[in-house]
């Protein structure tokens, strides 16, 4: 099994300092909480998430497991932030990577947003939660112009 998740160190708030770490604990079978990652409050600002896979040890497989985010604050108060978002427990198929290059979206991706990729586009026009979909909230014309802003090979 393992661990996913997309974080933002920053977010909307003032800027963690040395000391301001966010962990990724879990409970062992023993019930000791133990470190699986740690997000350096040191470390550089950010404007996008970042995506996370974390194997899980095998400490962590036991029926009372759980999983916390702790973050850690040598200040008092709400000041610093980190943003968590859609964390995944489970095996490779429950939890996948994200595709490198989501504008890829034609049914069989060829490694280049092109032509294939806006007819896929046009024949799910207004579906929501289709691979062009990229914003959850149906085929639209923001969709297209980020299709758009990404033509050409993937990175």
């Amino acid at each position: 099994p393992r661990v996913t998740y997309w974080y933002q160190q920053t977010g909307n708030g003032d800027s963690p300092e040395t000391g301001d770490d966010l962990l990724v604990e879990y409970l062992n079978a023993s019930e000791v909480w133990v470190e699986l990652n740690r997000h350096l409050g040191s470390g550089p600002d950010m404007t996008e998430f970042e995506f996370v896979s974390i194997d899980l040890p095998h400490a962590a497989e036991h029926p009372g497991f759980r999983l916390r985010f702790n973050a850690l604050s040598t200040e008092s108060g709400e000041l610093d932030s980190h943003f968590i978002d859609d964390v995944c427990v489970g095996g490779e198929s429950d939890c996948p990577a994200p595709a490198t290059c989501p504008w890829d979206c034609q049914a069989t991706p060829n490694g280049t947003v092109d032509v294939s990729d806006f007819l896929a586009m046009l024949a799910d026009w207004g579906a929501v939660g289709v691979p062009c979909d990229f914003d959850g909230g149906g085929v639209s014309v923001t969709d297209f112009l980020e299709l758009l802003a990404n033509f050409g090979a993937c990175p």
